[in-house]
């Protein structure tokens, strides 16, 4: 007997925003620390993936936030705040636990930028 997976597109992308908006708020504090931190690291870097920022923070004995699902609200926040912008490109991931799978490079998104 074959089981078939309801699929719904909609849902999902609602379970999502949900998901992070959750996460988001559990790390509230975190988040506007990491967001600071970030500023200066995107602007220092140009272009970078997260890890490298995350590396960073972990090297300077930074606070981690309560899950690992919050790199992503993280990550989107600093999008949507105009703090970064995807270039269109992908790189590996370079730590172990990643697999190497395919992770966005970012560039400082020079909020500025978008008032001219």
């Amino acid at each position: 007997m074959t089981t078939q997976l309801a699929l719904n597109l909609e849902e999902g992308r609602r379970r999502k925003r949900a998901g992070m908006a959750l996460t988001a708020s559990r790390n509230s504090e975190w988040m506007a620390q990491a967001l600071d931190d970030l500023r200066v690291f995107a602007a220092e870097r140009g272009e970078f993936v997260v890890e490298a920022f995350r590396a960073r923070r972990k090297l300077l004995h930074k606070p981690e936030p309560t899950s690992a699902a919050a790199w992503g609200a993280f990550t989107r926040a600093a999008q949507v705040a105009g703090i970064i912008k995807w270039t269109g490109r992908y790189t590996q991931a370079s730590s172990a636990r990643t697999h190497a799978h395919p992770v966005k490079v970012w560039r400082y998104g020079k909020p500025s930028e978008e008032a001219v």
